[in-house]
């Protein structure tokens, strides 16, 4: 019984905000984000249908790019409209992997 009101305790915890990082280093962190999923489905060899005309580099930058537009979402504009008012006090570490479980 002690565990569980630990482990509640645990998840009840401060937690830093999420969204403090600045809106340039946000852009920067979802560009490499957009990249780095460009490069790795590019590597792993990833094939366009055949109905798409655009071929095996338009799909890895379509990929790439809604990587990009997602990751820049949830680092910029979700935090920084429904989390404006929130206090680091108030944001605890349950809150947080709810919010990351979100992002997945």
């Amino acid at each position: 019984m002690n565990f569980l009101k630990k482990t509640w305790a645990f998840l009840h915890s401060p937690y830093p905000v999420q969204g403090s990082v600045s809106a340039s280093r946000s852009f920067l962190y979802s560009l490499l984000t957009g990249i780095f999923v460009s490069f790795i489905l590019y590597s792993i060899g990833l094939r366009a249908p055949s109905e798409f005309r655009g071929g095996r580099i338009a799909m890895v930058g379509i990929f790439g790019f809604f990587s990009f537009l997602t990751e820049l979402l949830f680092i910029l504009f979700i935090p920084s409209v429904f989390f404006k008012n929130l206090k680091d006090e108030n944001w605890t570490l349950i809150k947080d992997i709810l919010y990351i479980l979100s992002m997945v």
